[in-house]
């Protein structure tokens, strides 16, 4: 799984130092809750974008956990609220 940081670059999750994973999931974890106040009653969303772009989201914040959880760096507790 690739993440796209704010510049366009794109990395694979895997090849991340551990100090690059913190930011970027908590960047792509905000990014996904901002998301969510842009749904309506039913969970959908108006816009397809908007759905598709928070799907992405998903993927990218889980694939970002497990390498955390894998990497198990200090205060990961912290870094997972």
């Amino acid at each position: 799984m690739k993440y796209t940081d704010s510049r366009g670059g794109q990395h694979l999750i895997a090849d991340m130092k551990t100090v690059k994973l913190v930011p970027a999931y908590k960047t792509t974890k905000k990014k996904r809750k901002n998301l969510e106040t842009l749904k309506q009653a039913d969970g959908s969303f108006k816009n397809p974008a908007h759905t598709s772009r928070y799907a992405q989201l998903v993927k990218v914040e889980s694939a970002l956990k497990r390498q955390l959880i894998h990497r198990n760096p200090y205060n990961l507790e912290e870094i997972l609220k």
